[in-house]
């Protein structure tokens, strides 16, 4: 009799362990990354490996040389850009509290406004006006999904909190209202919050830069006068060879970096994180 009542009672252990298991996951808190709906064609998460696919091949085919003031106000782009990320991600504590100074006083979004800059410089380095004009609607397209999902789910964690500071902070272009907090902008900012994941990220921005840079210039003047300058040397016979080498090296760098972050993001998400 004790048997048959303890084969009874293990369905229904089971039955609430499995129920409980249903609710825990039920109740873990989502991403914006895992609660946007995936496109087929363009998300946030492939959009700037679509812009550097983009640019490589329109360097190669269609050279617009380097043009020194064009080419300065991509970097100092690129580097406003990297400054905001690092800047953001020194001052985000993530689905703890509302971050709402510093960067997040600027614009609700600073992170997309840092990705904005940063591929935005390299169609600037490209130098195709086509390429120019028609990333901010790329842009759009990816990241229209989840801000949506994103803005839904911090109202629903902050509540009227959040909707005060929708009502004050622009998305994410700043305002002349909103350029008034540059003064404070650093506020809140911690190094500990840097991680070896985000120098990583600094190193493929900066690696793919260099990589366009490269190729413009040696697809418009040739390798001789970018490695000999002020001489007459002209060694035509390893163009091919070192250019190739430099290219790939390159390449490297940013596959590399590319595959730890993905992996990275990809545990921080398993864990909840």
């Amino acid at each position: 009799m004790s048997k048959k009542k303890a084969t009874e009672s293990a369905p229904s252990s089971r039955g609430a362990d499995a129920a409980e298991l249903r609710i825990h996951i039920v109740e873990k808190p989502q991403t914006a990354e895992e609660e946007s709906p995936k496109r087929f064609f363009l998300n946030r998460g492939n959009l700037r490996d679509a812009v550097v696919a983009m640019s490589i091949v329109l360097s190669l085919l269609l050279p617009v040389g380097i043009e020194p003031v064009r080419i300065s106000f991509a970097l100092f782009v690129l580097l406003a850009g990297i400054g905001l990320h690092l800047l953001v991600k020194g001052q985000l504590i993530r689905n703890k509290v509302l971050c709402t100074e510093g960067t997040y006083g600027l614009v609700r979004h600073p992170f997309y406004l840092a990705n904005f800059s940063i591929d935005l410089s390299l169609c600037l380095i490209v130098g195709n006006i086509y390429l120019i004009a028609l990333y901010p609607f790329l842009f759009f397209w990816a990241y229209g999904p989840t801000l949506k999902v994103e803005n839904e789910r911090l109202s629903k964690i902050h509540g009227e909190g959040y909707t005060k500071y929708e009502s004050k902070v622009p998305e994410i272009f700043p305002s002349p209202l909103s350029i008034g907090v540059l003064r404070i902008i650093f506020r809140g900012f911690s190094w500990s919050r840097i991680t070896k994941n985000e120098v990583l990220r600094i190193i493929r921005f900066c690696s793919v830069a260099s990589l366009l840079i490269i190729i413009q210039d040696v697809r418009t003047e040739g390798l001789g006068e970018l490695i000999f300058p002020f001489t007459h040397s002209h060694p035509a016979d390893y163009d091919a060879v070192i250019m190739v080498m430099v290219l790939l090296s390159l390449f490297v760098v940013y596959l590399s970096t590319r595959v730890y972050n993905f992996v990275h993001d990809r545990d921080m998400r398993k864990q909840g994180l």
